[in-house]
């Protein structure tokens, strides 16, 4: 890791590089913890721990012995007044002796207690403590609160979101199929190209590894390896498959154009066609495969193509997944929103007294219709034969042309030979909708995969579930001080818990806070030593953050 550029012992927000004289003289101790203070998604009311163990081994462990410990003491303090002193008004004091301290010592005297990494706790309730273990470093605890906020609330967002999706996704599976041994593929990472940087799309990346196998994200997978003992040559990290963009599709037709048809772009359907052929005969004659289908008209592809490439499609051992990319994903797969009657008399019901002079497509026992207006109360209807493929969507598209199974809940699951998959936009109330529609149509919601994107993980911040570290307590001298706030401004969601926090669980397995507590408490609660003095002496394996994470998905969700 090259680091060389940065001031490692000045990894924090400007404001706090005088927190130390600004304390009282005599404070020997200083308590603060990570708690999350208010959701912002709503259906959402506990949030998972995930991502400490990187921010110590990365931080606390390699780069603190790497680019401070490691070097020279005269040439670490002069990296650090170098920097602060170009940083503060000229008449400002530099002083370095804390700093020349902290290298003598040879550590980082700090203690942080955490709930175990994966777990899920309510709103308010702490998931880590850092305090300091040498009374002289007192002032360490709050120096670390910028950074550890910086790196550690993403991957708790990203890895909460996730548990979300795969609960949504688990429910449907469990109503529509019976099972949910498919959902761990059924929620895809497609993010890495839409997030703030490289750390970032990693560190979510691996948040969302916690619920899902599927992920556009490689460098999700090295993250979890180096930080979470994972080995992708014993155990699934991520996953994917080959697929193609649009360049692919539209380079590839614009060939065949000039190879077969002498660039005469009339024929652009049979060199699109060609395509196809060539991608699931020759690119790739077996296995999975997923094809962009909507470079230009996707009902054509599921209306025309689909019937040309059957026999190709069923000879083959494996799946080609068809991936719509563009429009409303709900009506994309699922098809047009229109009214569902079950009978005649339920549409005649609903409908008349309602008519217009306009026609209303609808469906009566999966059947389309549109009502005839005559005016009143008459109820006219007549069959579309031909409704358009819009009113459809991809799955019936797909099953008219190869059918399928009936799962053992009676609902229909699409030829092992075919899926489909959207990438693009798909949001938490997407994701439920599609899953919904698809039941009541009388299709399992295992027959789509959601692409997850940016749009989920890199549209949040730190106040989506009101992430701060915060001291509730200190030693000065004899006195045992708490520390909290309650602005009379606010609305409650900066009201902070008061001196020593404690966490346990009750009777249902669910974590609270007892606030005011006393040191021993904390030592004998929930909350764990992971990191002491330059230790780590807890390292979660990927497994065990994912048993953490999934021991809750079975967990009640308001649909």
């Amino acid at each position: 890791m090259n680091t060389s550029f940065q001031t490692t012992s000045s990894l924090t927000d400007g404001y706090k590089l005088g927190h130390r004289e600004q304390y009282q003289k005599g404070t020997t101790q200083v308590i603060a913890n990570w708690t999350p203070r208010k959701s912002r998604i709503e259906g959402i009311e506990e949030v998972v721990f995930f991502g400490q163990q990187a921010f110590i081994k990365k931080y606390l462990i390699e780069q603190f012995n790497e680019d401070f410990f490691g070097i020279p003491e005269d040439k670490a303090v002069a990296k650090y007044y170098r920097r602060v002193r170009a940083y503060l008004p000229p008449d400002i004091e530099v002083s370095t002796d804390h700093i020349r301290d902290l290298h003598r010592l040879g550590y980082l005297p700090i203690m942080i207690l955490s709930l175990p990494e994966g777990v899920s706790s309510p709103i308010r309730v702490p998931q880590s403590v850092l305090m300091c273990t040498k009374p002289e470093f007192f002032w360490l605890t709050n120096y670390f609160e910028t950074l550890y906020s910086c790196e550690i609330w993403m991957p708790c967002t990203s890895a909460t979101i996730a548990k979300q999706y795969r609960k949504i996704l688990d429910h449907y599976a469990m109503l529509t199929v019976g099972n949910t041994e498919f959902v761990a593929y059924q929620g895809h990472d497609f993010s890495f190209i839409g997030m703030a940087n490289l750390d970032a799309a990693m560190a979510s990346g691996g948040a969302h590894l916690l619920s899902f196998n599927g992920t556009d994200t490689i460098p999700a997978i090295d993250w979890l390896e180096h930080y979470y003992n994972a080995d992708c040559e014993k155990e699934i990290i991520g996953v994917s498959i080959p697929a193609t963009e649009h360049a692919i599709m539209s380079s590839s037709t614009g060939f065949y154009i000039w190879d077969k048809f002498k660039g005469d772009w009339s024929y652009q359907g049979e060199a699109e066609l060609e395509v196809f052929k060539r991608l699931i005969t020759e690119t790739y004659p077996h296995g999975f495969v997923s094809i962009v289908c909507d470079t230009w008209d996707l009902w054509k592809v599921l209306t025309e193509y689909v019937r040309e490439l059957k026999d190709l499609i069923l000879a083959r051992n494996g799946k080609v997944v068809f991936r719509p990319d563009s429009g409303n994903p709900v009506d994309i797969i699922c098809g047009k929103k229109i009214q569902r009657f079950n009978s005649v008399a339920h549409a005649k019901n609903k409908l008349s007294g309602n008519m217009t002079n306009s026609t209303e497509p609808f469906t009566i026992d999966g059947k389309y219709y549109e009502a005839i207006a005559h005016g009143g109360t008459e109820f006219k209807y007549s069959e579309i034969l031909n409704p358009a493929p819009e009113l459809k969507g991809v799955v019936k598209l797909l099953w008219e042309v190869f059918g399928g199974t009936e799962t053992e809940t009676g609902y229909k699951l699409l030829d092992s030979h075919v899926g489909c998959i959207y990438g693009d936009s798909i949001t938490m109330d997407r994701a439920t909708e599609i899953c919904y529609r698809l039941m009541l149509d009388g299709f399992a919601s295992i027959n789509w995969v959601a692409g997850i994107g940016s749009y989920t993980y890199q549209y949040q911040t730190r106040d989506t579930f009101g992430y701060a570290m915060k001291s509730t307590y200190c030693e000065v001298g004899e006195y045992k001080i708490p520390i909290f706030k309650d602005p009379i401004t606010d609305d409650g969601t900066k009201k902070s818990a008061k001196g020593i926090v404690a966490v346990y669980k009750d009777e249902n397995g669910i974590y609270y806070l007892k606030d005011q507590a006393t040191m021993e408490e904390l030592m004998n609660c929930e909350l764990k030593p992971v990191f002491k003095d330059g230790v780590l002496l807890k390292d979660f394996t990927l497994q065990e953050v994912r048993d953490n994470i999934k021991a809750k998905h079975n967990e009640a969700i308001t649909i």
